[in-house]
C-alpha cells in the first residue's frame, strides 16, 4: 500500500521488473550489504553471506532473501531516485518489481527506463522486457501492486472489493452448519476472509465496518474437543516451566495456548477462565 500512495494521483507509469531476481543476486553482492551497508566485521560478513547463499546465489524462500532483496541496490539507488525526482517522476520498488510514475499523461519515460536499466545491469541482474509496460490514465486504470492509483488515495478495484462480499456472504453460509463452524477448517476461512476485509479498513473504504460487523457475527465456536487440546497445551507448558520458560518455541506454545482459550471461552467460559488462571503461571521468561 505505501507503494501506491506514492504513485496516487498519477497520469502515466512505467512497470519494470527484475527476473529470477533471487538466483541472480551474486553473493559477492551480499556480502557487500553485510560489510559496506551494515558494517559488519569481515569474518562475520562471510559467515552471513555463507548462511544466506547457496551455490553462490541467495537461496529462495529464505527468510533472509527478501530482506536483501530489497537492499542489494543499497549503493546505487538512491541516486537514481534523485535523478529521477529531477524529472518530477516518482520512483518505488517492493523486492524486484519498479515502478515509475508522472503527472503527465503523455510522458516519455525513454530516459527513467534507461538509467534504471543501468543500475539494475551494475548489480549483474536482468531486467525482465517482456514484464516492462507503460500505462496511461487516458486509455486505461492505473494500478500499482493491485491498488488504483489515479485517486488522491489508493483504492481496490470494483470487481476486488465484490470478491470480498462475496467471501462474507460464502462465509455466512458455512456458519449455518454448526458442526463445521466448530472445526479448524472454519477457523481457517474465518482468518483468511478477515483479513481479506481488513485490507478495506488499511484503505479507508465505507463498506469496512459493514462487513466486519458481519462476520464477527459468526466468530468460529470451539467444541468439547478444544477442551482437551488446551488442557494438553497447558499440561506441556508446566512441565517445562522451569527448564524451558525462555526459549523461543515455548513463548510459541504460550501464545498458542492463550489463542485457544480466547475461543474457547466463548462457549465453555468458566472452563477457560479456571485453564486461564494456570496458564498465568507459567508465563514465558526473557531469553539470555
Amino acid at each position: 500500500m505505501a507503494c501506491a500512495t506514492n504513485h496516487c494521483n498519477s497520469k502515466s507509469l512505467l512497470k519494470m521488473d527484475i527476473s529470477d531476481f533471487f538466483d541472480n543476486i551474486h553473493e559477492i553482492h551480499v556480502y557487500s550489504i553485510f560489510s559496506d551497508l551494515l558494517k559488519f566485521p569481515d569474518d562475520v560478513s562471510n559467515a552471513l553471506t555463507s548462511l544466506c547463499c547457496l551455490n553462490g546465489n541467495v537461496v529462495q524462500g529464505a527468510l533472509t532473501s527478501s530482506y536483501i532483496a530489497s537492499a542489494v541496490l543499497f549503493d546505487v539507488e538512491a541516486k537514481v531516485v534523485r535523478r529521477l525526482q529531477y524529472k518530477n517522476l516518482t520512483y518505488t520498488r517492493l523486492v524486484d518489481d519498479i515502478t515509475v510514475s508522472s503527472k503527465k499523461f503523455d510522458h516519455d519515460f525513454s530516459y527513467a527506463q534507461s538509467i534504471i536499466t543501468e543500475m539494475v545491469q551494475s548489480k549483474d541482474l536482468p531486467i525482465n522486457i517482456e514484464k516492462t509496460t507503460i500505462s496511461r490514465c487516458s486509455t486505461e486504470e492505473l494500478m500499482v501492486h493491485g491498488l488504483r492509483v489515479n485517486y488522491k488515495e489508493p483504492r481496490l478495484p470494483a470487481s476486488e472489493v465484490s470478491r470480498i462480499r462475496s467471501s462474507v456472504k460464502h462465509l455466512e453460509l458455512l456458519a449455518q452448519d454448526s458442526v463445521y463452524r466448530v472445526s479448524r477448517d472454519y477457523r481457517k476461512s474465518f482468518d483468511r476472509c478477515q483479513g481479506r476485509v481488513n485490507k478495506l479498513g488499511r484503505l479507508g473504504h465505507r463498506q469496512h465496518k459493514i462487513l466486519l460487523d458481519r462476520i464477527l457475527r459468526i466468530k468460529p465456536l470451539p467444541s468439547k474437543k478444544d477442551i482437551n487440546l488446551a488442557i494438553k497445551f497447558i499440561t506441556k507448558l508446566e512441565n517445562w516451566h522451569i527448564t524451558k520458560a525462555g526459549e523461543y518455541w515455548y513463548f510459541r506454545l504460550f501464545h498458542k495456548a492463550h489463542a485457544e482459550l480466547n475461543i474457547l471461552q466463548r462457549c465453555f467460559n468458566k472452563t477457560a477462565y479456571s485453564l486461564r488462571q494456570r496458564l498465568r503461571k507459567i508465563k514465558p521468561t526473557a531469553g539470555d
